[in-house]
């Protein structure tokens, strides 16, 4: 014995029909909070340390010439198909 589709059929539809009532209601909700004035914050005094940054020209300078390369080195190959 097979059951009738229309009441499943109704069942989907008002499930969908409460599904989007539940989603405008959230969102209204939610709107309707953020729109409140919660006032003034207490503004939170951070400290902090200040330093000015000028140029000071000096009268003798350093030039050195190297390379620089790493302590630990590690020499590894990978295989790739073509050319490079």
């Amino acid at each position: 014995m097979r059951l009738p589709n229309v009441p499943v059929k109704l069942s989907l539809i008002s499930i969908g029909i409460l599904a989007v009532a539940a989603v405008g209601t959230a969102a209204w909700a939610w709107k309707a909070n953020g729109s409140r004035d919660m006032g003034p914050a207490d503004a939170l005094v951070r400290p902090a340390r200040v330093m000015e940054i000028s140029y000071h020209l000096r009268g003798r300078s350093t030039v050195m010439a190297g390379t620089v390369v790493p302590r630990i080195e590690a020499t590894l190959g990978f295989r790739v198909a073509g050319k490079i």
